[in-house]
């Protein structure tokens, strides 16, 4: 009846406001932002429409971003960038947004947009304001999409072969941004789970070639080697076994690179034995 009442938009606001606290307090968030949406919607200079619709579509995107669903994340980042849009300085919002960000920009990388990946971690830092302890302004963008590869790729337990390469894949995007020495060690543990199931696999030939994907700089490869040493000495019983015995003792020589005489006996590779 009166659509441009400014004092009857003004109460309606506030009205709007306390039906909000209301049902947010019976746990109906879902209606209580929408109730804080139309007082805002009413009177967008009503201060506490402003700071409850800010703190519900806060939350709202802080249950989207709830067990990291990566369909969800688009969402999320829109509604806060609402928030901040109302208000720049409201700190859950950006906190949250930083955290979004963070994970967006983690997805991105693996997507190969590096340009893109960098972009979004910067904004993490101007957000964050350096008061984080999952990212570090101070070391740069490249260091934190690095850090944060890193610490998805630690996630995974009890791998198949596939959860193997998938890692290994991760790892590699990692390194890409930043060579670390965590994240060398991880891939030469990764290679020899992959290489030991593949022999166990009796897939001896793309269990050996994977020793190429060695990163040099890694300290200690040893059980690398050994895994490596073992598809040698098996596969040289292969040829053996049929009555290939120049093949079986070109790889028997190629396993003692990998593995001291102690090991190889550990392979059934023994000094009587004819591979000796």
């Amino acid at each position: 009846m009166a659509p441009r009442h400014e004092q009857l938009r003004r109460d309606l606001a506030a009205a709007c406001v306390r039906l909000g606290e209301q049902v947010s307090q019976r746990n109906e968030h879902d209606e209580a932002r929408v109730r804080f949406a139309r007082a805002y919607e009413l009177d967008p200079s009503n201060e506490s429409a402003v700071a409850a619709l800010n703190a519900a579509e806060t939350r709202s995107a802080e249950r989207l971003l709830e067990g990291y669903v990566f369909s969800r994340l688009p969402q999320a980042i829109e509604v806060l960038r609402g928030v901040l849009d109302r208000d720049e300085a409201f700190q859950p919002a950006r906190r949250a947004l930083a955290g979004a960000l963070y994970e967006h920009a983690l997805d991105t990388a693996v997507n190969d947009d590096r340009a893109e990946a960098l972009s979004l971690m910067q904004e993490v830092h101007s957000l964050s304001d350096g008061d984080s302890r999952r990212w570090s302004p101070h070391r740069g963008p490249k260091y934190d999409i690095a850090t944060g590869l890193y610490e998805r790729a630690v996630l995974y337990d009890d791998l198949d072969e596939n959860d193997l390469r998938e890692t290994l894949d991760l790892l590699a995007v990692a390194r890409s941004y930043e060579v670390l020495p965590e994240i060398s060690d991880l891939q030469v543990s990764v290679l020899a789970d992959l290489v030991e199931l593949l022999s166990a696999d009796e897939n001896y030939d793309e269990a050996i070639a994977l020793v190429r994907w060695c990163p040099k700089d890694v300290e200690d490869r040893s059980r690398l080697d050994t895994a490596v040493a073992e598809a040698y000495a098996r596969r040289a019983r292969r040829h053996l076994d049929k009555g290939n015995n120049a093949a079986a003792r070109s790889d028997t020589r190629s396993a003692r690179k990998y593995a001291s005489a102690r090991q190889l006996s550990l392979f059934q590779v023994v000094e009587a034995d004819p591979l000796w």
